[in-house]
């Protein structure tokens, strides 16, 4: 496998999940993910920094999009949110491989 495959791979892992974590706290509060955390009180926010945590790649490309689509931003902002939403995407993908290969190998 090359380098190339190998970094696809472990950012598609890391999206996955990301946007798994999403769909299931939707499903769960009937809630959108958010970074807004001011809502919020006591342990659900310990909780919630948690799942943004793993979810935060996905919530930040949902919100580009969205916000190249309705509010008319420039495709650089959409072009640096996926730039970082890929490197969050590697580095939460790796810890979720790291933990899945050392437990289950």
């Amino acid at each position: 496998m090359s380098n190339f495959s190998l970094f696809g791979l472990i950012v598609v892992t890391g999206f996955v999940c990301a946007g798994f974590l999403n769909g299931i706290y939707q499903l769960l509060t009937n809630k959108v993910m958010s970074f807004d955390l001011s809502k919020e009180s006591g342990p659900i926010v310990l909780v919630s920094v948690i799942a943004l945590i793993f979810t935060g790649p996905f919530i930040l490309v949902r919100n580009s999009l969205r916000a190249f689509r309705i509010e008319n931003r420039h495709a650089g902002w959409v072009a640096a949110s996926t730039a970082i939403s890929i490197f969050w995407s590697f580095v939460s993908g790796m810890f979720l491989l790291n933990i899945y290969l050392t437990t289950f190998l």
